[in-house]
């Protein structure tokens, strides 16, 4: 359900959505995780106690013990775990079933919010067409094979574009090159979340290290697949974060095989990525 909240002044509309939303996770017997129920989760999950758990919420220690047990009863995998003994004398504690539920719930949440906090910049006489039209925007799909959550790490200037240097987690790190007035328009700033983009047609994987260049990203990776064609090769590597990338193989001749030869999936090798060929999106 999605409220209006009564009106504000300029300056806090500016800094906060006119829009809120109540996010659920429904299963098939009912509410699984709500607000509540994540605020229990979560206190469960600092204090260790129900107890304090419920204390903390607040809420009366035999309603805690009644969500819990409508939650449990709802879900088809156990949410806590009962300690028992101790020099604590016991507790409760998550299972790692309950963390995945409430880092999904988190980042459903979150993205609900996100779409509000757009269409709260919607004009007033906006139509039904006009929203839809809107929300598909925000929702389209991208061409581009590789999609990689990434955290902008520093911005540095080279006078006229702006190296945008990016952490992938475990998949290392990413440079993109983009204008500063996209740097403007995007309000990149370190520590900011976002999403790198780039079209495996970008991305040359070869059996051998690239050259290393100044705007240049290498990753070394395992060959999973080829998809040969008339004129290329699609291939798959995995990094050794566990991401995939999808790129063309390099140097492939069928008339002279040689150095692009292909090797066998299992087999170590190189892709390589320009930085103004990384396309970067925020939803903020």
């Amino acid at each position: 359900m999605i409220e209006r909240r009564r009106p504000m002044t300029a300056a806090k509309a500016a800094a906060t959505s006119p829009l809120t939303g109540h996010f659920a996770l429904q299963g098939p017997q009912g509410s699984l995780l709500d607000d509540t129920r994540m605020r229990l989760l979560e206190a469960i999950d600092t204090h260790g106690s129900l107890n304090r758990a419920a204390a903390h919420v607040p809420m009366s220690y035999k309603a805690a013990w009644e969500m819990l047990n409508t939650m449990s009863s709802l879900s088809a995998t156990p949410l806590v775990e009962r300690l028992t003994g101790g020099a604590g004398g016991g507790g409760t504690r998550l299972t790692a079933h309950a963390r995945q539920l409430m880092a999904l719930y988190r980042a459903m949440a979150s993205s609900q919010q996100d779409v509000l906090n757009r269409l709260g910049s919607m004009p007033a006489d906006s139509t039904p067409d006009a929203l839809r039209s809107h929300l598909r925007r925000l929702t389209m799909r991208s061409s581009a094979r590789n999609q990689f959550a990434a955290t902008v790490l520093q911005l540095v200037d080279r006078g006229g574009m702006v190296d945008v240097q990016l952490d992938l987690g475990a998949d290392g790190p990413l440079l993109a090159s983009v204008t500063p007035e996209a740097v403007h328009e995007m309000t990149l700033a370190p520590g900011q979340t976002l999403f790198a983009l780039i079209k495996a047609p970008w991305v040359q994987v070869r059996a051998t290290r690239p050259r290393a260049a100044a705007h240049l990203t290498r990753w070394q990776g395992t060959l999973q697949a080829c998809r040969p064609g008339s004129a290329h090769v699609g291939v798959t590597l995995a990094l050794p974060g566990g991401g995939l990338l999808h790129g063309l193989w390099h140097g492939l001749s069928h008339a002279s095989p040689g150095e692009g030869q292909l090797p066998e999936p299992g087999t170590p090798v190189w892709a390589s990525v320009a930085s103004d060929s990384v396309v970067l999106v925020s939803f903020s």
